[in-house]
């Protein structure tokens, strides 16, 4: 039996409430209601860190039933090292069976949210130096092959990240002289769920409600931060109160508290655009409650308005902010920016270099050559056409199947999901003979690494690809490219350049085939003035002063002239 192995003079903390219980499986029942089966073996998975399931490993994300084997003998970890890379690799591996439980819409229902308000390490923090600098090194011996980075080097990156908190930070506020000198990264960890069943099971409705009919991964990271933006609100709102005073919103009422809410995330150092998004969500969750669950808030719709009202001001009010912060990401983004020099040395390395990518892939399948193959791939196709790699990401081998073909044989490919495309409808990739088949390469050989059953043409271990960056900066630095790159520097070149050398009309038609429009382009991929066109602005306007005043100077002398002619004595 599960609790058995629980002993009595053993205590655990509870993954829900971070308290120390020696009978945790009482404490899930009582406390949590956790009544369902799977997901209480789940959860007790979890507190135990017992799990002989075949893991992920964190470092090259290949599956082992001995993933401590294998941190021992290819990544040479040891001790607390060889531990932190473990238990992170056992909660993300448990997490996603309480995912695919969740969606499996079992019965009874699921009582914990642990898999809604999970923060997952971001996974280009960790490809940034195993994926490019293990993996791919720009070293190259004189035969052509890599030469590895050492682990040592390696693991100085990745063991921070991995060793942070797996949990969001929902703290409750303090008073500002009591975080004086705190960061995000030195708050301690708090509970991931609110102590009031009634208003989980309303952030579980939520998190439903956010979610399309058919979301994809990306739907479901969203409906996640809407969820967990939400109780950060109210745990920020519910400090200093009981849990018998938490089973309603009559806490919110305190518009004192709720005023100081933006004060505290800036002083938590919390940028002013996720300020702008938490407000929003937390907005949309009083929404919610209102027009949902009215009859058990305990407010009245009036006061829930009210809410609302001073919500939507807070938002106002940190507009200020948010617009000095973009201007400051311009200014930052700026010196990353790669030159269209560059962006065409790439491309042409990447044409090329991918037949014998290809070839070699064909011979002897490697990790590190798929990925560079895919990387050249995707790369060449943003640079071609400025699309998000979310575009590249859900290409489908559906989709070249059905495309559009000519007597020339260039191809159309049409992709229907995509950030914008309830904008914008599909994005569209225009693709010449060579590039079309490059796409078609990808899905031949994706049976190669686990991808027969998956529809998606850039996919890894029979999963589509979430983070396709870490393929771009690992073939960006095969070619012997220097500088950081990524997806939204080069949408940020191609912005740039055709503000500055096409036609309003043309570049109105460039933004559409980028799926943005004019306006977004202004907002986040165009740069802000640089020293030069400053003074070049200042010399305009002081041309316009000078030729001015001299205008009126000119107008001024013939009447002067006339006034002195009247007055002579002659003329009396």
């Amino acid at each position: 039996m599960v609790s058995q192995c629980f002993s009595l003079f053993q205590p655990r903390v509870c993954p829900i409430c971070k308290g120390t219980f020696a009978n945790l499986p009482s404490h899930l029942r009582r406390q949590h209601h956790v009544v369902n089966a799977a997901e209480f073996r789940l959860i007790l998975r979890l507190a135990s860190a017992r799990l002989k399931d075949s893991l992920a490993c964190p470092l090259c994300e290949k599956i082992f039933s001995r993933l401590d084997m294998h941190l021992a003998s290819r990544h040479k970890l040891s001790g607390s090292d060889l531990e932190v890379v473990l238990s992170s690799a056992k909660r993300e591996c448990i997490l996603d069976k309480l995912a695919k439980l969740r969606h499996s819409q079992p019965t009874p229902p699921m009582a914990s949210m642990l898999d809604i308000l999970r923060v997952k390490v971001q996974p280009e923090h960790r490809s940034e130096t195993v994926l490019v600098s293990q993996s791919m090194p720009t070293n190259m011996d004189p035969n052509g092959s890599p030469e590895p980075h050492s682990e040592p080097e390696i693991l100085s990156t990745i063991m921070p990240a991995l060793s942070a908190p797996k949990t969001p930070r929902l703290e409750p506020p303090t008073p500002h002289s009591s975080l004086a000198g705190s960061s995000r990264e030195n708050l301690p960890r708090t509970p991931t769920e609110f102590p009031s069943p009634i208003i989980n099971r309303v952030l579980q409705d939520f998190y439903e409600f956010s979610l399309p009919s058919n979301p994809s991964n990306k739907d479901m990271e969203n409906a996640q931060q809407r969820c967990s933006h939400a109780l950060r609100f109210l745990q920020h709102m519910a400090a200093g109160f009981s849990d018998q005073q938490l089973k309603n919103l009559k806490f919110l009422e305190d518009f004192l508290r709720l005023r100081q809410w933006p004060a505290d995330l800036a002083h938590k150092e919390y940028a002013p655009t996720s300020i702008k998004v938490m407000l929003l969500n937390a907005s949309a969750f009083v929404n919610h409650f209102k027009a949902f669950h009215l009859e058990i808030s305990g407010l009245s719709s009036n006061k829930l308005e009210r809410i609302l009202l001073q919500l939507r001001r807070l938002s106002r009010d940190n507009t200020r902010a948010v617009l000095s912060h973009r201007q400051r990401a311009k200014r930052k983004k700026s010196d990353s920016l790669r030159t269209s020099t560059e962006l065409q040395s790439f491309i042409r390395k990447a044409e090329r270099n991918l037949p014998r990518v290809m070839d070699d892939i064909r011979t002897k399948p490697t990790s590190k050559l798929y990925r560079i193959a895919q990387g050249y791939v995707a790369g060449y196709l943003a640079v071609l056409t400025g699309h998000r790699p979310i575009v590249f990401c859900n290409i489908t081998k559906a989709d070249l199947l059905e495309a559009e073909k000519d007597p020339l044989g260039r191809t159309l490919v049409w992709v229907a999901r995509h950030k914008t495309d309830r904008a914008f409808g599909n994005a569209h990739l225009a693709l010449l003979p060579k590039e079309a088949d490059w796409l078609r390469d990808l899905a031949e050989i994706s049976s190669l690494y686990g991808g027969e059953q998956c529809p998606y043409v850039f996919q890894w271990n029979g999963k589509q690809v979430q983070k396709l960056n870490r393929m771009l900066r690992a073939a960006w630095q095969v070619a012997g490219m220097t500088g950081d790159i990524a997806f939204s520097l080069i949408r940020t070149s191609i912005a740039i350049e055709a503000k500055k050398h096409l036609s309003y009309s043309d570049r109105l038609l460039v933004c559409n085939s980028m799926c943005h429009d004019i306006s977004t382009a202004e907002r986040f991929y165009t740069e802000v003035p640089n020293l030069s066109e400053v003074f070049h602005i200042r010399d305009l306007r002081t041309r316009a002063l000078n030729t001015s005043a001299e205008t009126l100077d000119a107008s001024s002398e013939p009447e002067s002239s006339s006034t002195e002619s009247s007055c002579s004595p002659d003329n009396q």
